[in-house]
């Protein structure tokens, strides 16, 4: 994705995608929204932990460290889901989407991207992969009568 540095008043510029989305109106539910505290609160946390004060363990990995990590708890979550125990399956989704925060705070530590354009990215893709649902299309031309 292209990037240009958007001026801010912060110790550092953040990166802002080079062309605006694909905007369709999405409503978003009590539901989203608790998922967004929570998800705030996890990037919170993953940022403190990696941070000054933070663990020891945490500010010492790279995205090679924690390579095996990825891989590891992929298969962990296709084992609960072959489990079909609820909890375990749920558990296993949190530690693989831990992987996503942990790989996202340490890309934006070194400047290269943040989780925000992470979720843009897939956010962008999805709209653009489903036109039949978000009418990006024009319907097909309809024969002479």
């Amino acid at each position: 994705m292209k990037t240009r540095r958007k001026k801010s008043s912060g110790a550092r510029a953040k990166k802002t995608p080079a062309r605006s989305a694909n905007r369709a109106h999405i409503p978003v539910s009590a539901r989203d929204r608790r998922a967004g505290e929570w998800f705030a609160k996890l990037m919170a946390l993953q940022a403190r932990l990696y941070g000054p004060g933070g663990c020891l363990w945490d500010r010492e990995q790279t995205h090679d460290s924690l390579r095996k990590y990825l891989i590891e708890e992929t298969y962990e979550v296709l084992d609960a889901m072959d489990s079909s125990d609820p909890r375990k399956f749920s558990g296993e989704l949190g530690d693989l989407l831990l992987q996503i925060v942990f790989h996202s705070v340490l890309a934006e530590a070194a400047n290269r991207f943040t989780i925000s354009e992470v979720i843009e990215s897939v956010h962008s893709k999805m709209i653009r992969r489903h036109p039949h649902v978000f009418a990006m299309t024009k319907p097909p031309p309809q024969p002479p009568s």
